[in-house]
């Protein structure tokens, strides 16, 4: 057995003892370390002997700042930092190592790997490679993310900042997986999404993205998000596209933007997609074939300028459906309440898709408007722009306009 005093660094050695401050750095064969509160062990400049030593996996055991380490192939501790080389090609659960270790540094690595804090707060740095990274059941964990794409995990227990998570608009987009868990509302700035979670936690991802960029994700509580967008809490729209199933806004009145051509948006969530506090769809930058369906609030849903499909959705809240320049396909029911259409093209349809004429009570033109009123007591009012009325299409199939002069349907 060897003794060194303080500040002594030992290169080679079987079995050693240290005071305070020693440093040992590299080794030729197995051994047990026991160092003082303040020491540390250092592997990383010496790959060859050291890869020996953990492939044994003699125990390295350390004083009352650390504790005992079962040290596996290629990783090295450095106070209470666990340093994964470059070599180490396996899933890191530090929890099997140490209860003590604060930094996880997987910097160095070049592989495809998990890599995971404790029950303490940790600091979790992903490698290179395509990286799972998990702070731990407990702790308020920082995990960094790489250049490549990383799967962050979030198992409860407190608070987590991720660093450097790419949104779901760029090609190396990181994965936020919930782990069953749910949150209770997001907000967002051009540089971060926060998600406040049921469990009274928070996830602070830093993206500097701006707010169109979307987020993917993934939870095991019903709901599988392959992305979705939050908005700017200065922002009213979001741009919709197709490969996003959620989209979110913190406060009431969000607008989707529509654009391109064979889009289906039902604010409902009749399609398959998430809308949270949406009110508006805008689909007037649109050239092509859209279908544009609201929800039980009030929306104003607006066409574009190909064949368009329109409807406010059921419930009896007040909608507005502006067509666009192209033939336009409004969709109103008997039991919508109050709902306001305006018609901007002589290819128009408004579609009583529950209505036969017996379900009318009366109908009243003024100028180029037209109210109809149903027997259930709610009211669609029709404004044409144009110089002729859109054409009714009842759910019998009979198609009329309406004569104001001869107070009849003429089909």
């Amino acid at each position: 057995m060897s003794y060194f005093g303080s500040g002594v660094t030992q290169e080679y050695g079987y079995y050693y003892t240290y005071s305070s401050h020693a440093q040992i750095k590299g080794y030729n064969g197995g051994m047990m370390l026991t160092l003082g509160m303040n020491d540390t062990f250092d592997g990383s400049n010496y790959i060859n002997t050291v890869n020996k030593i953990f492939n044994e996996q003699f125990p390295v055991s350390f004083g009352s700042r650390i504790g005992y380490v079962d040290v596996p192939y290629a990783l090295s501790v450095i106070g209470d930092t666990l340093k994964v080389g470059t070599l180490y090609n396996g899933d890191l659960w530090p929890e099997s190592y140490n209860a003590n270790i604060v930094v996880v540094d997987a910097s160095n690595n070049l592989n495809n790997m998990l890599v995971s804090g404790n029950g303490q707060s940790n600091s979790v740095i992903s490698g290179s490679g395509a990286t799972t990274v998990w702070g731990g059941w407990e702790g308020n964990d920082t995990l960094k993310g790489s250049d490549a794409q990383n799967v962050f995990w979030y198992t409860g227990g407190g608070d987590n900042v991720i660093v450097n998570f790419a949104t779901g608009d760029q090609a190396a987009s990181d994965i936020l997986n919930l782990s069953g868990r749910r949150f209770n509302d997001t907000s967002r700035d051009d540089t971060s999404i926060v998600f406040n979670m049921n469990d009274g936690h928070y996830i602070h991802a830093q993206t500097g993205a701006s707010d169109s960029n979307g987020v993917i994700m993934y939870t095991d509580d019903g709901a599988n998000i392959r992305k979705m967008k939050i908005a700017n809490d200065a922002s009213s729209s979001l741009s919709y596209a197709k490969d996003v199933d959620y989209f979110r806004f913190k406060q009431a009145g969000g607008q989707i933007v529509v654009t391109g051509s064979e889009n289906n948006v039902w604010l409902g969530g009749d399609a398959g997609q998430y809308f949270y506090n949406v009110t508006t769809i805008n689909g007037g930058g649109s050239s092509g074939n859209n279908t544009l369906v609201g929800n039980t609030d009030s929306n104003y849903i607006y066409g574009g300028d190909g064949y368009q499909n329109l409807w406010g959705g059921y419930g009896e809240r007040t909608d507005y459906l502006i067509g666009g320049n192209g033939a336009t396909t409004f969709k109103v029911g008997k039991y919508e309440g109050n709902d306001n259409i305006y018609s901007n093209s002589d290819g128009d349809t408004v579609f009583l898709y529950d209505s036969n004429l017996n379900d009318i009570a009366s109908v009243n033109q003024v100028g180029q408007q037209i109210s109809v009123s149903f027997n259930t007591g709610s009211t669609i009012n029709v404004t044409n722009v144009q110089n002729s009325m859109p054409v009714f299409q009842f759910a019998d199939g009979f198609r009329a306009t309406y004569n104001q002069y001869e107070n009849h349907w003429q089909g």
